[in-house]
């Protein structure tokens, strides 16, 4: 056996592992796993997929519209739908919409309604881009260039583009559905009354503070009793504390007893 003088890596056998030595399952063979390991890795890796896929499960068109008819055909009364309790309205709308679904395909009284709210938020904002080129008055214009427009501005508006056009004309024209986004919108417009009407009152009373802080500190107080003095500071300092808050690093506080 020839002996080189010096050792080539490339001719080099590796040592022998040790009898006592564990070596690892995948270390030993990794073309060649054991049965048990195949069948556990793809039940695995099926469950994950089936999850993956029922949580990204988009709505084509057809589903859209079939979703927006079980709406419309339970009760196109809107007093009779409203009077309804919601769980029980959106069960009969998730039956209806299910009765036609492949059972890969069906969906919750949750998944529903959330689709539901979300897309009709769209469509009634786009419902008023299109009444606002509508009503802009425009020679020879065409539907389709009207349709065009609305879609351009809602585009400009909202910055990502309407995907809903099927929805929009199935309930454009629908009472219900107008009821609907009427009720919607005074509803929206009594909470921004609200929230205007709570906002001007906490300004006047703040204003009515203001003054009276100011007052307070113009008082003289030399002439006060001592308890009558430290009652003072105590006031002072509590409506301070309630006007400009008690950490407020920009505050400075100087309050001078004669």
């Amino acid at each position: 056996m020839l002996r080189f003088p010096f050792p080539h890596p490339q001719f080099m056998v590796p040592p022998a592992t040790p009898s006592n030595q564990r070596t690892s399952p995948l270390a030993s063979d990794s073309r060649s796993p054991s049965p048990a390991n195949i069948s556990q890795h793809r039940v695995t890796v099926d469950v994950e997929v089936e999850e993956e896929s029922r949580q990204r499960m988009y709505y084509t068109d057809e589903e859209d519209i079939r979703l927006v008819s079980a709406w419309l055909n339970n009760s196109t009364d809107p007093v009779e739908g409203n009077s309804k309790k919601a769980a029980r309205y959106w069960e009969e709308v998730a039956a209806a919409y299910n009765e036609t679904t492949p059972s890969d395909r069906k969906r919750d009284v949750k998944l529903l309604k959330s689709h539901w709210y979300k897309t009709t938020k769209k469509i009634s904002s786009f419902n008023g881009c299109y009444n606002q080129m509508r009503d802009t008055y425009m020679s020879g214009r065409s539907d389709d260039q009207l349709m065009d427009q609305a879609l351009e501005l809602y585009r400009s508006r909202y910055k990502h583009h309407f995907t809903y056009v099927h929805w929009w004309r199935v309930v454009r024209d629908s009472p219900k559905w107008n009821a609907h986004i009427a009720a919607e919108g005074q509803a929206k417009e009594n909470k921004e009354s609200k929230m205007l009407e709570n906002k001007s009152k906490m300004m006047e009373h703040r204003s009515k503070m203001m003054d009276k802080f100011s007052e307070m500190l113009h008082v003289d107080t030399s002439k006060m009793e001592p308890w009558a003095k430290q009652a003072h500071l105590r006031a002072v300092t509590a409506l301070s504390d309630e006007l400009f808050g008690r950490d407020d690093p920009a505050l400075v506080r100087i309050i001078s007893y004669k």
